[in-house]
């Protein structure tokens, strides 16, 4: 479930920032990372997942995703933050999901990362 839409200034039109809060893992990490590779028609070898950048928000182990097709111009950076006793199995799983063009990404990713390492979850 979409929980908030972030919107940055106007010189960076059509993109935005989705937090979500899911129950579970959501249909699981390799499902979503494909569909949203889809989304920037991007295909994926899952074997390559493995390369994702691993780190701590909020004392959690999350995992960076970007996802960048400059011949489309198109981006999805997102974080994939499962909480829970054990991350494989996780009782709600949250995503926030940066969707904007690949040209935007050089400004938006430095913000979004120190976005990302402010989250805390109470």
């Amino acid at each position: 479930m979409r929980l908030a839409t972030l919107v940055p200034p106007a010189e960076f039109a059509g993109a935005e920032l989705a937090i979500s809060q899911w129950p579970g893992d959501v249909g699981g990490f390799d499902l979503n990372v494909a569909r949203w590779a889809g989304q920037v028609g991007l295909q994926l070898d899952p074997t390559s997942f493995a390369s994702f950048q691993l780190i701590q928000i909020a004392g959690t182990q999350a995992t960076y995703i970007p996802l960048i097709n400059k011949d489309q111009n198109k981006a999805i950076l997102t974080y994939w933050v499962p909480l829970g006793q054990n991350p494989d199995e996780p009782t709600q799983t949250w995503t926030f999901k940066l969707t904007c063009s690949a040209d935007q990404v050089e400004k938006l990713e430095p913000a979004f990362k120190a976005w990302a390492a402010s989250v805390k979850f109470e």
